[in-house]
């Protein structure tokens, strides 16, 4: 029985070594791909939550990222009920109510049918007095 214990013991071990390696590969691709491309040590960076002065980080919820995980009847939209938008609600407001005139005028213009009217022509005759 000792023997089969230490074969097991000597797999475990080989599993753990091996899973050790394949992790330290990894990395030093990693270092490797980091020294070499700047592009992939900014998206790292934006991973770890850091960005350069004057850019926004967006992040999304998990549920996002994954389409399939959204359900048929769910609609996922990117700003959510109460979330602001930057601008403040004032002026939001008249914005709206710009929108809101400029859509009735169009829809009036589009409505807006010219009237035909005849063209009268009235000849002047070179009357005659009459004495």
């Amino acid at each position: 029985m000792a023997y089969k214990d230490l074969a097991l013991q000597k797999q475990q071990i080989q599993r753990a070594i091996d899973s050790l390696q394949a992790q330290n590969k990894n990395k030093a691709s990693t270092i490797e791909e980091l020294k070499n491309n700047p592009y992939a040590a900014a998206d790292l960076a934006a991973t770890l939550g850091y960005i350069h002065q004057g850019e926004v980080l967006i992040i999304l919820p998990e549920l996002w990222k994954d389409a399939s995980q959204a359900k048929n009847d769910e609609v996922s939209t990117p700003i959510l009920a109460g979330e602001s938008t930057g601008l403040p609600d004032p002026l939001i407001r008249i914005m709206s109510a710009i929108t809101g005139i400029l859509a009735f005028l169009a829809i009036q213009l589009f409505h807006y049918k010219p009237i035909e009217q005849s063209r009268k022509r009235i000849k002047i005759e070179n009357q005659t007095e009459l004495s």
